[in-house]
């Protein structure tokens, strides 16, 4: 069984730091990280080089993708690849690591206006290459 930790900014664990951290005290291989690069961010650590570069790739079991900037503390969620959660920076860690495990698309955005996500291009025009 594999027990997957995500990086939360709202709880124990919310940057790349802590995640490293934690996974130094408990080295079980079966505790693997849910990275969300997004979450560090908005627990004041840049994402992608410093906190991705924390983490041991071998670790990391899934991959959440969502994109903010902050208006003072606060997460104002936004199409991919048009904020500061520097997800497009670490897919470039992950390629280049070869992660082969699972992203997870969030919809913590509502979409244009805040009407839904079937207007807008898939992932915010992210994924046009």
């Amino acid at each position: 069984m594999i027990i997957g930790l995500e990086n939360e900014h709202a709880c124990n664990i919310g940057t790349a730091r802590e995640t490293a951290r934690l996974l130094d005290a408990v080295p079980h291989p079966n505790l693997r990280v849910v990275w969300d690069p997004a979450n560090a961010y908005v627990a004041g650590e840049n994402p992608y080089p410093e906190g991705y570069g924390l983490l041991p790739p071998d670790r990391i079991v899934h991959v959440h993708a969502k994109d903010c900037h902050l208006d003072g503390h606060v997460p104002v969620w936004g199409p991919l690849g048009t904020r500061r959660g520097r997800l497009e920076r670490t897919d470039c860690g992950l390629l280049k690591d070869r992660y082969a495990g699972y992203l997870s698309l969030e919809t913590h955005w509502p979409g244009p206006a805040a009407t839904n996500w079937k207007r807008v291009g898939f992932a915010g025009g992210i994924c046009a290459d």
